[in-house]
């Protein structure tokens, strides 16, 4: 699968999760949501390499899950 294509799925899969959330989730999450999904639409369209993109939208789905109370605490679990 080519990283444009994980990004799309990326993209689409955390707008599924800011429908899901859009009655029930904290402004704080909405809006860190909100702004994953910015930064990933701006990559998807940059210049950088294919793999730089991978890594950072990696990176910016780890800032937003991270923003969940319960996903955060999990990875903290997970992490010792």
């Amino acid at each position: 699968m080519s990283n444009h294509k994980s990004i799309d799925e990326l993209i689409e899969s955390l707008q599924m999760i800011q429908l899901t959330l859009c009655d029930t989730a904290e402004p704080s999450v909405r809006h860190e949501l909100d702004e994953v999904i910015k930064q990933l639409q701006k990559l998807k369209s940059s210049n950088q390499d294919s793999s730089e993109k991978y890594t950072i939208s990696l990176m910016l789905a780890d800032r937003f899950l991270r923003s969940l109370p319960s996903i955060a605490k999990l990875i903290e679990i997970l992490m010792r």
